[in-house]
């Protein structure tokens, strides 16, 4: 057996990789495209799955949205369903692998790629053309539309756009002497800042949830240093070295007692309800802009900071994300039903105001410009950081090519042994990068 080959079956283990594992046995199975073409009879009774991952606050929301377009589409019954982050992949693997896809279903830009390199998502392109077209895009902003977009070909239609940022507690903040963080400042800060938390609380407290075990806070390293995990053409973007001079930087924090310890960070899912700030063990964690709302839900008045980078960073780190997109498989028997509902989920501005920024700041700009004025708490939060730090934001990097979904989670399971003092940080990195370079070849 090749290195390769060992890699993949160790990665098998992951939930995330089952994902992909399962993709690359089902790929060409998951049954040839049905007429994408109109109904014969617009009256007849149809039913759609919709699936997506996300809080308590995005699916009493998005419930709503559903139950507003069946009382507007009599003839049409949407089933849903929705799962944690961590869970969803794997349910999506087994429905995938069953022949079970949902009509609807929520996709995640780092999988999105490989998803539609194995033939599960439908092209919706048919759908936003000419005078009969039900899936609208004109108040769609480019770059957002771009991101659901292979060759020439619309695959996934935006939710929202996001950036990121480092969410904290103002009033902690305020209490331990230290200034609000602002754009421009440096790791060097961010490391002070945590000293000085740890004196006042008497090593009670931790300046932020550790970062080490998240792929996506890597690339925003990578992005400061003009990086990135992928380049256009699917090929790994940094080196062993990067990776290893990164996670020596945060176990480095760990030991200082500026990140949670490992026994906080293993149990983290980047969920509210087991985030370290919202419980209280530390004062900030870097988060989707996004979520600002579900933190001002779940634990109060956050406040939002802009990465802290190097002097000589050529960026900060913080890039144009699209928050989610909304596909349709490719194995639906009612691709253009389907198509209606993602335009009414996404383009309708009663749809629109339900929704609000539950999905990050809505990918149409009519329905942006409507909501802005009555924005409050987290909402406003996010619509203010995103504002500020417009020209400070990089466009986003390139999406992970085929197979490359297997190393996020395998990324954090990697970290759990770092911390934990099973392998020290050169052989894991060693052990990662290899990883990287397997997973996509």
């Amino acid at each position: 057996m090749n290195g390769s080959s060992r890699i993949r079956r160790r990665i098998l283990a992951t939930a995330g990789a089952v994902a992909s594992i399962t993709l690359l046995a089902t790929g060409c199975g998951v049954g040839s495209s049905p007429s994408a073409g109109p109904s014969t009879d617009p009256d007849a009774p149809v039913t759609l799955t919709f699936q997506w991952w996300g809080n308590d606050d995005r699916a009493a929301a998005t419930q709503k949205v559903v139950d507003l377009y069946e009382e507007k589409h009599p003839n049409v019954t949407i089933e849903t369903s929705f799962a944690p982050d961590a869970n969803y992949w794997e349910k999506m693997a087994t429905q995938v692998a069953g022949g079970n896809t949902p009509d609807v279903f929520q996709m995640k830009l780092e999988y999105f790629k490989e998803y539609q390199q194995r033939g599960v998502i439908a092209d919706l392109t048919p759908f936003t053309k000419g005078d009969d077209a039900v899936l609208h895009t004109d108040d769609t902003a480019e770059a957002a539309l771009a991101a659901g977009t292979l060759g020439d070909k619309i695959y996934g239609m935006p939710t929202g756009r996001s950036t990121q940022s480092f969410f904290y507690d103002p009033a902690a903040w305020e209490a331990a002497g230290l200034d609000a963080p602002e754009l421009g400042w440096t790791w060097d800060d961010f490391a002070d800042a945590g000293e000085e938390i740890k004196d006042s609380s008497g090593g009670a407290k931790y300046l932020s949830a550790d970062f080490g075990d998240q792929a996506p806070w890597f690339q925003a390293w990578l992005l400061q240093r003009g990086k990135s995990l992928y380049t256009d053409d699917g090929e790994v973007n940094f080196t062993q070295k990067d990776l290893e001079e990164f996670w020596n930087f945060t176990t480095g924090l760990v030991a200082d007692g500026v990140l949670t310890p490992a026994e906080i960070t293993t149990a983290n899912d980047r969920t509210t309800a087991n985030s370290p700030l919202v419980k209280g063990v530390a004062l900030g964690e870097f988060n989707d802009v996004s979520l600002a709302s579900a933190y001002f839900q779940a634990f109060g008045e956050v406040a939002l900071a802009p990465f802290p980078a190097d002097e000589d960073a050529e960026a900060a780190g913080m890039f144009e994300g699209v928050t989610q997109l909304l596909t349709v498989a490719k194995t639906s028997t009612h691709q253009e039903e389907a198509a209606k509902f993602i335009d009414f989920f996404l383009n309708d501005p009663e749809a629109g105001e339900i929704l609000g920024i539950t999905r990050g700041m809505p990918a149409n700009s009519a329905i942006l410009d409507d909501l802005s004025s009555g924005f409050t708490g987290g909402d406003l939060a996010t619509y203010e950081f995103e504002t500020d730090m417009a020209d400070a934001v990089v466009p986003a990097p390139p999406v992970a090519p085929e197979g490359g979904s297997e190393s996020l989670t395998e990324f954090k399971s990697m970290y759990d042994k770092v911390i934990f003092g099973q392998v020290t940080v050169k052989d894991a990195a060693a052990q990662m990068f290899a990883a990287f370079q397997s997973n996509i070849s």
